[in-house]
């Protein structure tokens, strides 16, 4: 179950970044502006954007290898251990 729920945290975090890359930092009405709604499929992210068209469509950027990253030393350490345990 642990398992399941680790790989899906890891899909949903890829999936949102991905989806997001075409326009982050910009506000709701500025998507709606752009696209006449929410975005509801993977856009390649627009030069306009702090991406600058560096992405292709469906693309994350950098917080999924931060996330793994992190998931990673979790793993290492058998758990949330700290300095502080």
């Amino acid at each position: 179950m642990r398992k399941d729920n680790l790989y899906g945290c890891i899909a949903g975090a890829a999936m949102g970044e991905a989806m997001g890359a075409a326009v982050t930092t910009w506000t709701t009405d500025m998507i709606r502006e752009e696209y006449g709604s929410l975005i509801e499929s993977l856009l390649p992210a627009p030069t306009s954007t702090k991406m600058k068209g560096k992405f292709p469509a469906g693309h994350s950027a950098d917080a999924v290898p931060y996330a793994l990253q992190l998931i990673a030393r979790f793993l290492e350490n058998n758990g949330a251990k700290s300095e502080y345990d």
